[in-house]
């Protein structure tokens, strides 16, 4: 998994698929109780479908994902699937930016923190893709720089490699 992971971070988005498929495979039949590692290799192999641009791939096995967690009551594998892993635009491409929303809203929901996570980043950056894509509510969708522009999303953030 930590091999998926540093090829996602890196930007090798094809290499980061088939290493998290790989260890996700690996995890759930050969570990018992690695729920948090399997986890994050799948979520890991959906962000870098995101970034190889297999969102129907993406939209496939998200769904999936999303009742396994709910399943085991796993409330934060399904806040991040929710929230993190590029998820809103599996709805955004069946054109239901309203179902998107209402994913975004249960994902925060499970949340009982002030403090600053991750996923605030990627909530940041999913409100701003549907608003683009509603053309709505782009005022409310995250911090706007002084200039207009959106600032950086957290995915661009990553170099990438030469």
């Amino acid at each position: 998994m930590a091999d998926g992971v540093c090829a996602w971070v890196q930007g090798r988005w094809k290499d980061a698929r088939r290493l998290c498929d790989e260890a996700a495979a690996i995890l759930r039949e050969r570990c018992v109780g690695a729920n948090w590692e399997t986890d994050n290799a799948e979520m890991y192999a959906l962000a870098a479908l995101f970034m190889l641009g297999e969102v129907e791939e993406l939209s496939r096995r998200l769904p999936r994902l999303l009742a396994r967690a709910e399943d085991r009551g796993n409330l934060l594998a399904a806040r991040h699937l929710r929230v993190a892993c590029f998820s809103h635009v599996a709805w955004l491409a069946a054109d239901d930016p309203d179902g998107a929303r209402r994913q975004l809203e249960r994902g925060i929901g499970v949340t009982s923190s002030k403090m600053f996570d991750f996923s605030q980043l990627w909530l940041s950056g999913a409100r701003r893709d549907i608003a683009l894509y509603t053309a709505k509510g782009l005022e409310e969708a995250g911090p706007i720089r002084r200039d207009g522009a959106a600032p950086p999303a957290p995915w661009t953030a990553f170099p990438r490699p030469d």
